[in-house]
């Protein structure tokens, strides 16, 4: 966009109309004006995105707990930088943000006191037997039939007739 408002600025208002880059007249102004701008509100968009996904990657890389929040304050960061003061990092932006990237949302299914933190070697022991039976059974079954139920979100439940 740059190149072309500065090659009509250059050749004047009349060679404007020579070349079909342009499709109508009003076309140069608005892309003066995005070039004032720092952009159209889509490009904008784009670099909140891409700033944003960089935060949360940084924030993964140094094993930080990453909530909704924090993308939403980030995104409302980087669009006042951006002086993109309609931005808002809704629900349905952040929703199409995740899916976009692949990022999942967990949810906490139990809570840790303290005394069970404190007891780790009685945990790993039983966490290592654990390991060791159930890769026993595993074996016995085709991978494609192993599933992972304590982060799959399977409830079994048995109903009677």
């Amino acid at each position: 966009m740059q190149e072309v408002v500065s090659f009509a600025n250059k050749a004047g208002k009349s060679r404007i109309g020579k070349h079909t880059f342009l499709k109508r007249k009003q076309q140069l102004t608005d892309w003066k004006r995005y070039d004032e701008n720092g952009g159209t509100y889509t490009q904008k968009v784009i670099a909140i995105n891409s700033f944003v996904y960089e935060q949360y990657c940084d924030a993964k890389s140094r094993l930080c707990a990453v909530h909704d929040i924090n993308f939403r304050a980030w995104a409302i960061r980087k669009a006042r930088e951006l002086n993109l003061n309609k931005f808002k990092a809704s629900k349905k932006w952040l929703w199409n943000f995740k899916v976009s990237h692949r990022i999942a949302s967990r949810k906490i299914t139990k809570v840790v006191s303290r005394k069970y933190k404190g007891n780790c070697t009685n945990i790993m022991n039983r966490a290592s037997r654990f390991v060791e039976e159930t890769n026993s059974i595993i074996c016995g079954y085709d991978r494609d039939n192993v599933f992972n139920t304590d982060q799959s979100g399977f409830n079994y439940e048995y109903v009677s007739k």
